[in-house]
């Protein structure tokens, strides 16, 4: 389960003690098992759907009539070319965990750990689409499994 939290290692806490049973969004997974806590990953790699992917932070808009709107298209170039890509993912992400993984194959992706690298050809499910941003029959369903949870 994910929540809005600042510290989202407090999720993966919650799910090593049982107060949830899986986390979309976990972070410091890898850390939490070697301080032996009882969490694992999902390999989803090999998923015949796909695996997922998703924008996370690394999405950038143009707002309409917007100051400069020139400039804003002209960094907007910048970031999306080669050069702008490959300076994202140098960068650190917002938990300073894992630097972002940019969609263009054309970039190093060295820097990153193997499990979160693009392999081409390999099929993903864009969980940032249209199709998975309803979140109402998730919360739903999340909500009867607390209630009968709560009722054992």
């Amino acid at each position: 389960m994910e929540m809005g939290f600042g510290d989202r290692r407090t999720i993966t806490d919650w799910v090593a003690a049982g107060k949830f049973a899986i986390c979309h969004g976990c972070r410091q997974i890898e850390k939490a098992q070697g301080q032996g806590l009882p969490v694992d990953d999902f390999d989803t790699g090999q998923w015949k759907e796909g695996q997922p992917l998703s924008t996370g932070g690394g999405s950038i808009s143009l707002i309409k009539s917007g100051p400069h709107p020139n400039a804003a298209r002209v960094f907007i170039n910048w970031f999306l070319s080669r050069k702008g890509q490959t300076a994202l993912q140098k960068s650190n992400d917002l938990y300073g965990e894992l630097p972002p993984n940019s969609r263009r194959m054309d970039t190093a992706k060295d820097m990153l750990p193997p499990e979160n690298r693009l392999v081409e050809g390999r099929k993903y499910l864009d969980v940032a689409g249209a199709e998975f941003t309803d979140m109402t029959a998730i919360f739903k369903l999340a909500k009867e499994i607390m209630q009968a949870r709560e009722q054992k």
